[in-house]
């Protein structure tokens, strides 16, 4: 799906012997009050309906995996996802989304379940605002979950091993894998990793993320072109599956 617009482009590829293609999504308008925080550009803006997801050729089969993005919030209402995997096993096997009472948890599989039924964190100790800005970080692997916000480690739930539970052929962002629990609000910086790249609590980073060898899919929504970058993977598509997303100016971190 292409949608014709007059502001910024997603190139999908970017990483290390991939080839890159190309759609374009709406809106390159600035925020209010225009510019932006040194080393961050543009961000997504998930007006009501809107979504995207990225697919790939080749699927990506994790047992640990980290998944950190920044976040400002328009609405913080029960079963809001932020993103969803989707794998050939369960529908929406792995999430993250808002609570009815706007905390945020991380579905997960385990094998203690048949890797069939998510698993449920503990909801983090944040009750997230409409407006204001967080920065994101949720692993699992080593029989544990972890959900950090701004830094801080707010859940920390012993699970059964996730081996051989986590494959799964497309991300959905702003949405379910069904196109449901639709997120509004700005996404930057989303990144998925291979690795627990957080293990206690940490200062959030202050410029963009990097790609390296552990980086699965690494989406900056900058300046006139983003680069999702594809270290182990070949990213197939990217796409927008409602809406008008648009790439706008802000202010994160």
């Amino acid at each position: 799906m292409t949608l014709t617009a007059c502001g910024s482009g997603i190139v999908v590829g970017g990483g290390s012997g991939t080839s890159d293609t190309s759609t374009t999504t709406g809106g390159g308008g600035g925020a209010a009050g225009g510019g932006a925080a040194a080393g961050f550009s543009n961000a997504l803006s998930l007006p009501g309906g809107a979504e995207m997801r990225a697919s790939f050729t080749a699927t990506p089969y994790l047992n640990t995996y980290t998944v950190e993005f920044f976040i400002k919030p328009t609405a913080v209402t029960n079963s809001l996802r932020v993103f969803s995997f989707t794998n050939n096993v369960n529908a929406n096997p792995i999430e993250g989304h808002f609570t009815a009472g706007g905390n945020l948890v991380l579905n997960y599989l385990f094998t203690g379940n048949g890797c069939v039924t998510p698993g449920l964190s503990t909801p983090t100790t944040t009750v997230f605002t409409s407006g204001t800005k967080y920065h994101v970080a949720m692993t699992a692997g080593a029989s544990r979950v972890k959900i950090f916000v701004n830094g801080v480690q707010e859940v920390n739930d012993a699970v059964a091993t996730q081996t051989g539970c986590t494959n799964w052929a497309f991300v959905r962002i702003g949405a379910s894998g069904s196109g449901t629990g639709v997120f509004t609000g700005v996404l930057d910086e989303f990144r998925i990793s291979d690795i627990l790249r957080y293990t206690t609590g940490f200062t959030p980073p202050t410029t963009p993320l990097t790609n390296d060898a552990n980086t699965i899919l690494l989406m900056h929504w900058d300046s006139a072109t983003t680069t999702i970058d594809n270290t182990t993977l070949s990213a197939a598509s990217i796409a927008v599956m409602a809406g008008v997303p648009a790439l706008i100016a802000t202010p994160f971190p």
